[in-house]
């Protein structure tokens, strides 16, 4: 096993004295750096937000082999990046055997926060609000999102993801950028040409009909999905015409199956909108089964949110700020939370842009990611933060790089199990167990505090 000298790299004279020493074999339960995690296939399988069955799991991790797979593969299986986090923690903790370094997970400690919970290039968005409030650039889909979350395991996981959609993107760019819109919320507003040019084109032509596919809505889900919006309405200063008939609400929860969101349920709803005196206007409203609490994964022992926290979380992740009042919506009868969107976006075409036009995009991403989780801390939470990061700033590059390899490698694994017949069910049928998490090393006793004399207390 090739020795991480870069996990020396704030010890330069310890890294060469060690040059010729080989990394010991990482304890049982830890996920040595460049290899596939173990627990893979379990972690996945405990941490299926909703639960899924095995046939309908397998559906959503069947990943078409391509280019883009193990980028892909990292978006579908989100939880078990944030469990994976919450694993390697105790084995950093033992002799720094995690893949990421002690100093990260420290960081991720001292500093929680709102994290978006799934931020990768393609999960940001140009979102036009109501006028006359100017378009905001953001996450645009932060089903995953959590409170009270390590704001640098976000980022992590934003650079990760770069690494793998672009792998020649400068994401040492990006931390930078991300570090002045801690402190400086404001530095956060995009500045690449390709979103001032989505901003030139103003919103789309909303759709106004009902998807043809799906299945009307009962009674009480359409109570509850309109008691839901209605709620969510009260941020925007917008309000219903009149609650929307059974004819005006679909079921459309099977239109998905594969990917991060495959599974969800969905359900999508026709309204007429007022806004004060202007004239109403018609809007098909989203509402998408979240799966926030997989930022919660990275508790030990895990323990998923109630609905109406992980609601919360996504509204304030979708608001880009904690300083608007969020909508907590009551549970849909049936259970389950939704997260409520009037989708009036517009998205970068990555595949139409020069590389240092994509690498401005992503620094805006950065930027807005940085915004976020800015916010979240108070003002001295987030200087500390920001200096401690910046220190860390090659240091978490080269664990992002490492990281790659062990989704790639991880991913790799889960294909192969996926083609083999049978081999999936077998691991997926039995009763799930939590994953193990290696013991951490028992610190040694402090010593005595001494008076000023230096005599022992």
């Amino acid at each position: 096993m090739k020795m991480r000298t870069a996990a020396l790299l704030a010890l330069p004279f310890l890294a060469f004295a060690l040059a010729g020493t080989a990394r010991a074999q990482p304890p049982a339960g830890c996920t040595a750096p460049n290899e596939a995690d173990p627990d893979l296939i379990r972690t996945i399988v405990r941490t299926s937000v909703p639960p899924l069955t095995c046939p309908s799991l397998r559906t959503k991790l069947s990943i078409p082999a391509d280019a883009e797979a193990d980028f892909q593969f990292f978006r579908t299986v989100v939880p078990w990046y944030w469990d994976f986090l919450r694993r390697d923690a105790a084995c950093a903790a033992n002799k720094n055997q995690g893949v990421l370094r002690t100093e990260l997970h420290a960081l991720a400690n001292d500093f929680p926060g709102l994290c978006a919970g799934d931020p990768h290039p393609e999960n940001f968005a140009l979102q036009f609000n109501p006028p006359p409030a100017a378009p905001t650039f953001g996450v645009n889909d932060p089903d995953d999102a959590g409170q009270s979350c390590p704001v640098v395991a976000d980022l992590f996981r934003f650079v990760v993801g770069t690494k793998l959609a672009r792998p020649d993107a400068n994401t040492k760019a990006l931390v930078d950028r991300y570090v002045a819109a801690v402190t400086a919320p404001s530095t956060g507003a995009p500045r690449s040409s390709a979103i001032s040019a989505l901003a030139a084109k103003g919103p789309k032509d909303e759709e106004t009909d009902l998807p043809a596919s799906g299945t009307p809505c009962s009674k009480a889900m359409l109570a509850g999905l309109t008691k839901a919006y209605r709620e969510s309405l009260t941020v925007s200063g917008l309000s219903l015409e009149a609650d929307p008939t059974a004819a005006n609400c679909v079921d459309v929860s099977g239109q998905k199956e594969s990917g991060g969101s495959g599974g969800l349920p969905r359900f999508a709803m026709r309204v007429m909108l007022k806004n004060g005196s202007a004239p109403s206007f018609p809007r098909i409203v989203q509402f998408k089964g979240t799966q926030a609490n997989a930022t919660a994964f990275f508790r030990d022992p895990p323990k998923p949110w109630d609905a109406r926290d992980r609601y919360s979380a996504a509204c304030l992740a979708e608001r880009g700020k904690d300083a608007v009042p969020c909508p907590v919506v009551t549970p849909i009868p049936g259970g389950g939370s939704f997260f409520v969107r009037t989708k009036n976006e517009r998205t970068v075409k990555f595949e139409k842009l020069k590389p240092d036009a994509v690498q401005s995009v992503y620094e805006d991403e950065a930027g807005a990611l940085g915004a976020l989780h800015g916010r979240s801390l108070d003002s001295a939470k987030a200087a500390e933060y920001a200096k401690r990061l910046r220190a860390l700033r090659d240091a978490l590059d080269v664990d992002a790089t490492a990281f790659v390899e062990t989704v790639k490698k991880s991913a790799a694994a889960l294909r192969s199990v996926l083609a083999a017949p049978g081999a999936f069910e077998a691991a997926c049928e039995p009763p799930i167990s939590p994953s193990p998490v290696p013991p951490r090393p028992v610190p040694p006793p402090r010593p005595k505090k001494r008076d000023q004399s230096g005599s022992a207390n």
